[in-house]
């Protein structure tokens, strides 16, 4: 029988990503949630070494950028450090974001570390002190943008107790993220793999059950985006099967939640609303938050841009609480276009305009882009949305009657 052998299954640790949204926050609180992803790696760390798994995989995008800061470096090989003086071995493969780092970094001195570092499949090969193999296969990107899929340089291996391959990539097209190493799940099905390591995808997944081919997600959230737990998986490789549970790690935790605005008058109803709803959230949840059926009042405030100092205030001196980034309300619908010519063209340019041409500019800047989020057509539906209520509101006040 086969020596059941334990390992962590991370993806996506995105170290010195740099935080969106975070204006509205005090000094300490933007500091908190900068540490957020260092905090989380030792949290992985520290449920390896307790764990006793045998090792540990990172299947790409360990940094943010290709060119990465010396403070994420050295933190991260401490952390590395920290698993070799226990004789856990590491498993890395670079992705898109950190592509520059196959030529930049080294781990010569660090006897547990192996980094794929080619743009082609190759293999290690784990061997237990009671003899059981495992063989590791993974690829690290070379350049940013990888299209062809590379998981075509997948193969069966016969000779060892088990297969465990590492890939960062896309399966088919998404609309929350580029493609990248684009893989057909039926191949990797094929394969019958005891286990599938993906990164990339941020959002954890279970694409297979058997053979697992899992997505774990990152281990922080960096935005609104990526709410709820963040973390790895424990993986068991046993004898008669795989199994692989669920660990969060993360330090902040994103949420949305929605608040009844309909007695909602003032601006103190509003803080005082708001206070409560934060302090029934645990330490160090980052919150956005959207009023639904909203007075008029509260409209005019929104409007008027009085959300912002109504976040710094529930924000000030706020070390233990739940934080603050965002305050939207429920938009009314809009009725007058439906008779109005001048409202009909307004809605109809509205519709036709590509709201894609805007924004590239920005997005393409080479400095502006490390700090804003990829903007899906959700994004760019929402951001429409808003601007023409915005203009509507502008137009008319509050006052939607066709009289």
């Amino acid at each position: 029988m086969k020596e059941t052998i334990r390992f962590i299954h991370s993806a996506d640790l995105h170290l010195d990503r740099p935080f969106v949204g975070l204006s509205k926050l005090g000094y300490n609180q933007i500091e908190k949630i900068k540490q957020g992803a260092f905090l989380a790696l030792n949290r992985l760390v520290d449920l390896a070494i307790n764990e006793k798994v045998h090792f540990v995989v990172i299947v790409g995008d360990v940094f943010d950028q290709a060119s990465t800061t010396i403070y994420a470096e050295v933190k991260f090989k401490q952390a590395l450090e920290r698993l070799n003086q226990k004789g856990i071995h590491v498993y890395v493969s670079f992705g898109n974001h950190d592509y520059h780092q196959t030529t930049e970094m080294t781990f010569d001195y660090l006897d547990n570390v192996y980094v794929f570092n080619h743009q082609t499949v190759s293999s290690f090969t784990y061997r237990s002190s009671n003899g059981t193999t495992v063989e590791l296969q993974g690829f690290s990107y070379e350049t940013r943008h990888v299209t062809e899929d590379i998981s075509l340089g997948f193969s069966v291996n016969q000779t060892c107790d088990y297969q465990v391959g590492m890939l960062h990539g896309s399966v088919g097209t998404s609309s929350e993220h580029e493609t990248y190493a684009p893989f057909q799940l039926n191949f990797l099905r094929s394969l019958n793999f005891d286990y599938f390591a993906l990164g990339h995808i941020h959002k954890r997944q279970v694409l297979s059950e058997a053979p697992p081919i899992v997505y774990s997600g990152n281990i922080q959230g960096g935005s609104k985006k990526e709410s709820g737990e963040k973390g790895c998986y424990i993986v068991e490789l046993k004898d008669n099967g795989t199994t692989f549970t669920f660990q969060p790690l993360q330090s902040i935790r994103y949420e949305t939640i929605q608040v009844d605005g309909i007695s909602i008058q003032t601006v103190d109803d509003l803080i005082h609303t708001l206070r409560k709803y934060l302090g029934e959230q645990p330490p160090n949840a980052v919150l956005a938050a959207e009023i639904c059926h909203p007075t008029d009042a509260l409209l005019s405030l929104y409007h008027a841009q009085g959300f912002t100092d109504v976040i710094q205030l529930l924000n000030e001196g706020n070390d233990r609480q739940a934080y603050l980034i965002e305050l939207s309300v429920e938009q009314p619908a809009v009725t007058l276009h439906q008779h109005d010519p001048f409202f009909q063209t307004l809605t109809q340019q509205f519709k036709e305009e590509s709201d894609k041409s805007y924004v590239d500019e920005l997005f393409q800047h080479h400095r502006a882009r490390h700090f804003l989020d990829e903007l899906t057509e959700d994004d760019l539906v929402s951001a429409s949305d808003d601007a023409f209520h915005y203009l509507y509101y502008q137009l008319i006040g509050g006052d939607n009657h066709e009289d």
